[in-house]
């Protein structure tokens, strides 16, 4: 969408061009993953399960359509499921976005309030038909749950993270029509931060009794989403203070640990699994590692030292980089 204009720009004019080209924006690495530690992945799935159900699972995985099967949809390298949400949902962004860009400030923020209303309302009606609305899900084993496939439902569908996505499209849109609005107009991004630290803090201590999935619509997003524009008002801020939250945030090492983020968001469920699943573990060691708890540093700093080599040998390489490209553009021909 155009900066500073109620208009969707160009490149949203072919729809399925734009929605490849942000799915190979991220599925190259993905695929690359599933190829190298496929052997792990098999070796599991076909110990617990057999090889009929290990290609199938192997079939939803590379084809990011895990999602959809709300009982198996952490199959093989389990935090990536949210990329399947992801994908599924970016076939629909692009016909979604130009309305979102002819709306005005005051459409955008009614707009913002409707789709967290919706989201909230979807956790509303789980808490109250299971009467689990004070259930802490994180800790909660699948067979103590009164209905586990609702909740599995609920937190994989590509139907929320969608709704999610235009959330946080409605905000950027919000900071796109008044771009050069000042970052002391309002509330400092480190007290937004403070909240959302008290928020988890509050949580772990269980002096917020009220399930995952409700706080997560209700508290989480919004105040993330606030902590985000505000974040962004700051750092165009001409006057914004020397020293800030903004400011640390602009600090090299961070900034290159950020761009390896999804780097190692795609690494360390794989190389956790070689200290920590038991099939797995057994198999290399003789033992899990978490009977050494000190060894999570330790397993910390290999999933910290394997992605920045993978980001800088692969991610960063110009094979890589003109790879994707060419596959990018192999698949856009394919839909013109």
């Amino acid at each position: 969408t155009e900066l500073g204009k109620n208009e969707a720009g160009p490149r949203l004019s072919d729809g399925a061009g734009y929605s490849v080209s942000r799915i190979m924006g991220f599925y190259p690495l993905y695929c690359l993953t599933q190829l190298v530690f496929a052997p792990m992945f098999l070796f599991a799935d076909v110990s617990y399960n057999g090889w009929g159900a290990a290609l199938w699972h192997g079939l939803l995985t590379m084809t990011l359509s895990q999602a959809w099967f709300p009982n198996h949809a952490e199959l093989w390298n389990p935090p990536t499921w949210f990329l399947s949400a992801l994908a599924y949902s970016l076939l629909v962004v692009p016909y979604i976005l130009p309305t979102l860009a002819g709306l005005k400030e005051r459409g955008l923020r009614r707009c913002l309030a409707l789709l967290t209303c919706v989201l909230v309302v979807a956790k509303v009606g789980y808490s109250y038909d299971l009467g689990c609305w004070g259930l802490m899900e994180g800790v909660t084993p699948p067979k103590l749950h009164p209905n586990h496939t609702v909740f599995n439902l609920l937190r994989f569908s590509p139907v929320s993270a969608l709704l999610e996505i235009l959330t946080g499209a409605a905000a950027a849109r919000l900071v796109m029509l008044r771009p050069e609005a000042q970052g002391s107009d309002g509330v400092p991004p480190v007290a937004l931060a403070g909240a959302l630290a008290a928020l988890v803090l509050a949580r772990a201590l269980g002096w917020l009794p009220v399930n995952d999935l409700l706080v997560r619509s209700a508290v989480f997003i919004p105040l993330f989403t606030w902590f985000l524009v505000r974040v962004h008002r700051t750092t165009v801020d001409p006057d914004a203070p020397k020293r800030s939250l903004v400011k640390a945030l602009e600090w090299p090492p961070l900034v290159y640990l950020g761009g390896a983020s999804f780097v190692i968001y795609m690494l360390h469920g794989p190389i956790g699994q070689i200290f920590y699943k038991r099939i797995v573990a057994n198999k290399l060691f003789g033992f899990v590692w978490n009977k050494y708890p000190s060894f999570f540093l330790g397993y910390l700093a290999i999933v910290l030292g394997v992605s920045l080599l993978v980001q800088k040998l692969v991610v960063e390489s110009a094979w890589f980089k003109s790879g994707s490209k060419e596959a990018t553009a192999a698949v856009q021909r394919w839909l013109a």
